[in-house]
């Protein structure tokens, strides 16, 4: 963890020399996937590995000049795996549901194109994020019964094993369109975990949204 503290207060300071510049706020929601990294752990094959991810996202932006920009991104993502290598029957699958509160500092650069009406831009960062709450969902294959969804109990220091800080990297590419007032954007936006989620396994997180969002320059 000494490392990530390292990068986040050096993003952390970066975000100070560029406050003097001209500030946009605005917000985001995306919609996408999630899995996990289990490294060289074998899951089934043809096996869906994925859940329906959701994000939705503060933005605070610092622009010292035309194009480069630097800024947080407060906001909620749900992440998760549809599959757990662990835990493999012909009969019931197990999901796991974790819902963090994120905030990622992003470096984002811009160009304008078709005289300045849009611009495309590229966006790269690190932030951390803490597991507020989650779930595990059973599943019968057979249809039997309906999911039972299990809550992380985490005040029981023997009921779940999962580590509820996590960091890592996000990536982004997107177009926005100015209008009069404020400019709206959509975006695609990645994030790669760099901690694994499960204490005794390797299943580091892994995201990807599709994004609409609107800003103003204040």
């Amino acid at each position: 963890m000494k490392t990530s503290t390292s990068i986040f207060v050096l993003l952390l300071c970066c975000l100070s020399y560029y406050s003097k510049g001209q500030v946009s706020v605005g917000f985001r929601a995306s919609y996408g996937k999630a899995w996990e990294d289990y490294g060289d752990a074998v899951v089934p094959e043809n096996a869906v590995t994925h859940i329906p991810a959701c994000q939705l996202s503060g933005l605070l932006n610092f622009e010292a000049g035309k194009v480069f920009g630097i800024g947080i991104e407060p906001g909620f993502v749900r992440r998760g795996a549809a599959c757990i290598p662990e835990f493999v029957t012909f009969t019931s699958d197990r999901k796991i549901m974790c819902n963090y509160a994120e905030m990622p500092l992003i470096l984002t650069a811009r160009t304008p194109v078709s005289n300045g009406k849009f611009e495309i831009f590229g966006k790269a960062g690190y932030g951390m994020s803490y597991m507020v709450s989650g779930s595990e969902v059973f599943i019968d294959r057979t249809g039997a019964n309906d999911p039972n969804v299990v809550p992380f109990n985490f005040k029981n220091p023997f009921g779940i094993n999962v580590h509820r800080w996590d960091n890592g990297i996000y990536v982004g590419l997107g177009i926005g369109y100015h209008l009069s007032f404020g400019q709206v954007f959509l975006e695609t936006n990645g994030y790669m975990g760099m901690r694994n989620v499960s204490e005794y396994s390797t299943s580091k997180s892994r995201n990807i949204h599709v994004g609409i969002g609107y800003k103003i320059s204040l």
